[in-house]
Parts: C-alpha cells; structure tokens; sequence
C-alpha cells in the first residue's frame, strides 16, 4: 500500500481543481441535466462534500494499518491493499489526469470496498469494522460520478469482495476485534 502515492494524487487534483474547476462544471452540469441551475453557494457545498470524501480515504488507511498492527491483525493487509491497488492505475474508469474528477472513482472503489468489508463482517461476525456508515456518502459519489463508469467500479468491488481470501481476512479479523466493535477508533468522525 502506498501511501504517499494516494496522497499526492489528491495534493495534485485539488490543485487541478483549484485552476481549472473540473468538478465544479460537471456539478452546474449534472444540476441543469436534472432541471435544476444551482447556486454558487450549492456548488460550493457539493465541491466540498467531494473533497472531504476524498480527504478519507487515507485517514480510513492509515488508521486500518496502525491499528491491525497493534493487535497483530496481519490479514488487514490484504484489504487495505485491496482497497489502494486501483489508486495505482492511471487509466481507470476515470483517468486519474483529469484531476479530481479523475480520483472520485478511486475513492469511491476504496470507501466502498471498505465499507463493503465492514457490511460483510456485521453479517458474518456481528462486528462492523467501520466506526460509520459510508453507504450514503457512497450512494451520493456514485451517483456524481454517472453511469456506465458506477456500475464498472461496483463490478470490480464485488469481485474483489468475493475474493476467498478476503472471506478468509474479514473472519480473522472479525474475531479479533469482537470486544472493540470496531477496528477504527470509536468517536467523532475527524473530517465529517
């Protein structure tokens, strides 16, 4: 898992979108698309919405990493590597060059499989390893991000949910944090 390369696609896209504003058009386009023309100030609340989204998927990372680390949780490993190998492809469903546009699938394919893993294990263990529930934020970027390009990623999130080994990592990990309720720390939410 690199870290440091997820974390300068992001520096690197809010910079495009602060120059070219890339999300901010596709935003005014989707709304006058549904018969709506928003205001800036509306704009401005979806744009953040989507930059914090972003901003998450590190946190969620690095908090799985350290904290699979200290209970010496070593199957961790293969979900957050799970959910970081797509950040490392440069022509995905969305191609990173676009900027932020172009990392809202990455989130996205990372935010869900996490949340993804954590649904599983509440079905299967009775634990959640998320401390939230990502669906709505989720459901939200999914639909921003349009079809057919949502229905590819939720194709390439079931796949690697169906993994066996992943079935095989969710259950240990499960089993270890059983008195924890989860595998993130419990508390406010540091960006939502």
């Amino acid at each position: 898992m690199d870290l440091n390369m997820i974390r300068s696609k992001i520096s690197k896209a809010m910079k495009h979108e602060n120059k070219y504003h890339t999300v901010a058009e596709a935003i005014i386009a989707l709304g006058a698309q549904n018969g709506r023309q928003l205001t800036h100030a509306q704009v401005d609340e979806v744009l953040t919405f989507i930059k914090e989204y972003v901003d998450h998927v590190p946190h969620f990372l690095v908090e799985g990493r350290k904290l699979a680390r200290q209970h010496g949780a070593r199957e961790m490993e293969d979900i957050l590597n799970s959910a970081s190998w797509y950040w490392a492809l440069e022509d995905d469903v969305i191609p990173d060059r676009i900027g932020l546009l172009g990392i809202l699938d990455d989130a996205y394919f990372s935010l869900s499989l996490l949340q993804g893993v954590s649904d599983q294990s509440l079905q299967t263990r009775g634990v959640a390893l998320l401390p939230i529930d990502l669906k709505p934020a989720n459901k939200n970027i999914r639909t921003l991000i349009g079809e057919p390009a949502a229905s590819q990623l939720d194709t390439f999130i079931a796949e690697k949910l169906g993994a066996p080994n992943l079935m095989n990592a969710i259950n240990a990990i499960a089993s270890r944090f059983m008195t924890a309720g989860s595998i993130y720390p419990i508390g406010p939410d540091p960006m939502w």
